[in-house]
């Protein structure tokens, strides 16, 4: 135990490094109560752990002194291995227990709802979580992050659950999710209010089990938090201008995709279609969704929805009025279920009846 703790022991890392500290990868989370490393292990659901350290660990960053707290793990592929490392400075320590549960709780249910391996930015294995009670040097900052490394400022002030919840998931989204970048607001690049956007319709919806308190928000935040993403959507939908405008009308109409995604078609269908984006823009997201929508040769939704079609004839499984179709002029539904689409581009057509509406393009 001697070398080890010689090897914790006051480390000084940089803006971009990460603290090393507790195993990285592990066998089974038995091995980091039996080994030392940590003296308790709080389990955070989906095979997610908050290994709370049993180390004394001092580190310096930003001239603030912390000591490490816990080391978070997760699955990785068929391991379980360390995500992040948080640290905090005295007198935080009861809120960072409260930080570590929630981002694990969003890990957690990442991982579970895109079904895709959660990658963090900049392509680190760990990222270095700082929970502090003084407050930012940047007036009305509680969340930042830099690269890997995440701040959350005058933490013991924030009274607000709610409010609490959306930073942590706003950085969260910094850390783990897709960005369409180049925006002028609200900021450069859209994954922080991605992360608000699925990250606290999660915590609302995440069943808690074990001992783990997570900040939660109430189901009305929520809601009220998402509306402007539905209502920008809706004002600049898949396939105009504004949709790819880089103001914050055209990230929010953006962000409005997702979210309309994942409710029509499913999230793990989302998750697919951010595996499939190539490039950092919104044109790129629209490009993986048709791609992934129409893979297989088939189109099927319910409800309403935002579909991409090519112009040519589709059979239909339902007949489609056309008080029931929205976008380019000239797509008609004959008696005989073929869809006629004589303009490329993306339609709101709203499935008649319960069922699944299915679209198969003839000639392919």
């Amino acid at each position: 135990m001697t070398a080890k703790r010689d090897w914790l022991t006051k480390i000084t890392p940089s803006r971009d490094q990460t603290v090393t500290s507790l195993p990285f990868r592990i066998a089974s989370i038995n091995d980091l109560t039996a080994s030392g490393y940590a003296q308790r292990v709080l389990d955070a659901g989906n095979d997610h752990f908050i290994a709370i350290s049993n180390e004394v660990c001092d580190t310096t960053y930003d001239s603030n002194r912390y000591t490490l707290l816990a080391g978070l793990y997760g699955p990785s592929g068929r391991q379980v291995q360390r995500y992040a490392n948080v640290c905090y400075t005295a007198g935080s320590r009861t809120v960072a227990e409260s930080v570590c549960a929630t981002i694990s709780v969003l890990r957690s249910q990442q991982l579970a709802r895109l079904r895709q391996p959660v990658r963090l930015a900049w392509d680190t294995d760990t990222a270095s979580i700082w929970i502090t009670e003084e407050k930012s040097r940047v007036p009305d900052v509680v969340g930042e992050t830099r690269t890997t490394n995440v701040t959350y400022f005058d933490v013991t002030s924030q009274k607000d659950t709610n409010e609490f919840a959306r930073v942590i998931a706003h950085e969260w989204g910094h850390l783990a999710l897709h960005a369409a970048r180049g925006f002028s607001a609200p900021e450069p690049d859209s994954a922080g209010h991605v992360g608000e956007a699925l990250g606290l319709q999660w915590l609302a919806s995440a069943v808690i089990k074990g001992n783990i308190t997570p900040v939660l928000p109430a189901p009305g935040f929520v809601a009220a938090s998402r509306n402007r993403f539905d209502k920008a959507l809706s004002a600049a939908p898949p396939g105009s201008a504004g949709f790819v405008k880089r103001n914050a009308q055209g990230m929010y109409a953006y962000i409005g995709s997702i979210l309309h995604v994942a409710d029509t078609y499913g999230e793990a269908f989302l998750g697919r279609v951010f595996q499939a984006v190539d490039a950092d823009s919104q044109d790129a997201f629209l490009t993986a969704w048709a791609f992934v929508l129409t893979e297989d040769g088939v189109i099927r939704f319910h409800g309403t929805a935002w579909v991409p079609l090519e112009a040519g004839v589709y059979q239909a499984s339902h007949r489609i009025q056309p008080a029931n179709i929205k976008g380019p002029a000239g797509i008609t539904c004959d008696s005989r279920l073929r869809l006629t689409v004589r303009r490329s581009g993306w339609y709101q057509l709203t499935a008649p009846q319960r069922d699944d509406l299915i679209l198969r393009r003839k000639g392919r």
